[in-house]
């Protein structure tokens, strides 16, 4: 607890602060983030968001489904081609969230360490996490 708040410590270090290697003069670089709330914040609002683009694109196709039931095609049909539109939207949109993650970061390592040429950082997503999350 830092002055009577919790908070998380997520940083950056070099290498050499976990005994990985030892250089003779490695970035001595430490970022805490005390930013845990307001992470959760735009987390619910984000999800808030997707859940009223799905309920908006749902009463715009109201007639197309209803359309689709009076010429005959089953509810099975249907929800099956509403479940396959939804998972290649998810699917799409996980993937570029992995893109800008990836890119996010190295942006992220060149603006912390710009003009060292020593640069003793290992950064990108990581893949324990990224299996979960698609597990999950």
């Amino acid at each position: 607890m830092v002055n009577g708040t919790p908070f998380t410590v997520i940083g950056v270090a070099p290498a050499a602060f976990f005994g990985e290697s030892v250089q003779a003069d490695p970035p001595d670089l430490w970022m805490p983030l005390t930013l845990q709330p307001q992470v959760i914040l735009v987390l619910l609002i984000a999800c808030a968001n997707l859940a009223n683009l799905l309920l908006a694109r749902t009463a715009a196709r109201e007639k197309e489904v209803s359309t689709r039931l009076a010429l005959g095609a089953g509810r099975s049909r249907i929800i099956r081609q509403l479940l396959t539109e939804t998972l290649l939207l998810s699917c799409f949109g996980g993937a570029l969230g992995l893109l800008c993650a990836y890119w996010g970061t190295r942006a992220l390592v060149r603006f912390v360490v710009a003009g060292s040429d020593n640069i003793a950082l290992k950064s990108g997503p990581d893949t324990q996490v990224l299996a979960f999350t698609l597990v999950a």
